[in-house]
């Protein structure tokens, strides 16, 4: 997509200096989760709730945690779970019940937007 920004518009719309949308672009370095938020909104992505069918549970709640900026100990700590319980969950090792179930199924019908990478 060329949009015909420099690295340093992009950089001031994401929240990060030019270099690291330099690295970024060479493939050097991966965007933090913190910053997915910001891209994603600069970007224009596609909506979680139906658009990630496709995908098994394991990977949609992996895509929605990223989407959200969340790492796995803030979505623990947002569920009132362990973050060990998020890794297995994001793993397929265990599924959500109960309490925690209701709070991952309105993660992953969250209106945010978010590509399908």
């Amino acid at each position: 997509m060329d949009l015909g920004l420099r690295q340093k518009d992009v950089a001031g719309r994401v929240g990060v200096n030019v270099s690291t949308v330099r690295n970024w672009e060479l493939g050097s370095t991966e965007p933090a989760v913190r910053y997915v938020p910001a891209i994603l909104d600069f970007l224009g992505g596609f909506t979680l709730a139906g658009a990630d069918s496709a995908l098994d549970f394991p990977a949609r709640l992996t895509l929605a945690r990223r989407c959200l900026g969340l790492t796995q100990a803030a979505l623990a700590e947002r569920l009132g779970v362990d973050e060990s319980t998020v890794w297995e969950w994001e793993r397929g090792n265990h599924r959500p019940i109960g309490r925690h179930r209701d709070g991952v199924e309105a993660l992953l019908a969250s209106p945010r937007s978010c590509p399908l990478t």
